[in-house]
């Protein structure tokens, strides 16, 4: 039996409450489709740069240019992006919004949902400064 709310095929949804609860079955859910889809909440693909051979600046890379590794990175993170966004209450989206990628959104989350109730509301003020 599945309790209310919850699905063995669906992401669960976050309503801003029991964090960790969310977290270790997102974890699960993730993995359950593809590990690299959790791999994404750990590595920042979108950083993909190129150094010119000539001045030797490092510059975000064309995609004409990406490897096939790389592309296949990003339609990881765009899909783990796309579950994210899609699994949230108003509340905590808005606090996501910004974020472009899967690691940036994850990080988010660890920053503004662990801790103590006064903790995160610490850490949350200083973000909006």
């Amino acid at each position: 039996m599945v309790a209310k709310g919850s699905s063995p095929i669906k992401p669960p949804f976050f309503d801003g409450t029991r964090y960790d609860f969310w977290k270790n079955k997102m974890r699960i859910y993730l993995m359950s489709i593809s590990i690299n889809l959790w791999n994404t909440c750990v590595i920042d693909y979108m950083a993909i740069t190129g150094t010119d051979p000539l001045t030797r600046e490092v510059t975000p890379k064309l995609m004409s240019n990406y490897t096939t590794a790389e592309i296949i990175d990003l339609d990881y993170d765009g899909k783990e992006t796309n579950i994210l966004y899609n699994y949230f209450f108003p509340t905590e989206y808005k606090r996501i919004i910004t974020c472009k990628t899967t690691k940036a959104i994850w990080s988010m989350l660890e920053i503004t949902q662990e801790g103590t109730t006064k903790v995160k509301e610490s850490k949350i003020k200083m973000l909006e400064i």
